[in-house]
């Protein structure tokens, strides 16, 4: 539901007046996805428009600290995309408290490190990017695993997407956030900085990430059975340890090949 609600922002797209009127209606039901996609499409139809009433930010403002997750989610995202490239302080602004919020779900947190980036997109913006770091760092191992917490790492490549040498400072601060999330946020930050470029060196590195080798089921089988005396607490905790063995830096890696290739006849 919240997707077709959503996607009215698409049928009706740069129609802020009409648009708006016919998703106003949705953001009186009582069902809470349906209401969530309206605030998203009420970000959608404002996508790129310059309108000195600012409609989006009227609506969506208030659903940015709401306590309803989907809803404070669909909000977040629609300030994300209806200001996307603005670089608005206000809507920065708007945005950066939800990074800090003690009480913020990581999907809220994510989605808001996604906005922040499409918002001051290719901008380098220290406020942003300083804060997404902060949050990175500031969070548990335990949250670090939700799925939610890699869109932190997209929010902060965005900010620096095509920038390409004024990323350096920042991949290295990326070093002392933990795992899983500290490796993959690395590559992703470095691809989209390097994002179009065709940068020989970049390619080699990732292809380099891209052969590291893990140990497959069939190895853990043979070591298992070298080890049939050791103790099922012993053999527990190795296969906790290699089940929380994370390749999402690799998949990032695969991805980042084709972006930075991007165009290249050769490539």
């Amino acid at each position: 539901m919240l997707s077709a609600t959503a996607s009215l922002g698409l049928v009706l797209l740069w129609d802020v007046d009409s648009g708006l009127s016919e998703i106003d209606k949705f953001l009186y039901s009582t069902d809470e996805p349906v209401k969530a996609g309206a605030l998203l499409a009420c970000g959608i139809v404002n996508s790129g428009v310059k309108n000195d009433c600012d409609p989006a930010l009227a609506i969506l403002s208030e659903y940015v600290s709401h306590k309803e997750v989907l809803l404070r989610t669909g909000a977040i995202m629609g300030l994300g995309l209806a200001y996307a490239g603005s670089a608005r302080e206000d809507i920065i602004d708007l945005l950066l408290p939800v990074l800090s919020d003690e009480r913020a779900s990581m999907q809220c947190i994510g989605m808001a490190a996604v906005s922040l980036g499409l918002v001051a997109i290719s901008t380098c913006n220290a406020q942003v990017t300083e804060s997404i770091l902060q949050a990175m760092m500031e969070r548990t191992e335990k949250e670090l695993k939700d799925p939610f917490a890699k869109f932190l790492a997209l929010g902060l490549g965005l900010a620096y997407l095509g920038k390409q040498d004024a990323v350096e400072a920042t991949v290295a601060a990326l070093g002392v956030v933990a795992e899983p999330l500290g490796k993959m946020a690395c590559v992703l930050v470095e691809v989209c900085a390097y994002a179009g470029t065709g940068n020989v060196l970049k390619v080699q590195n990732l292809l380099h990430i891209c052969s590291e080798h893990f140990e497959t089921e069939k190895d853990n089988k043979k070591e298992k059975d070298r080890a049939q005396s050791a103790s099922s607490s012993q053999k527990a905790e190795k296969e906790s340890e290699k089940a929380s063995v994370d390749a999402s830096h690799q998949a990032v890696a695969v991805l980042g090949i084709a972006l930075i290739a991007m165009g290249e006849e050769v490539g």
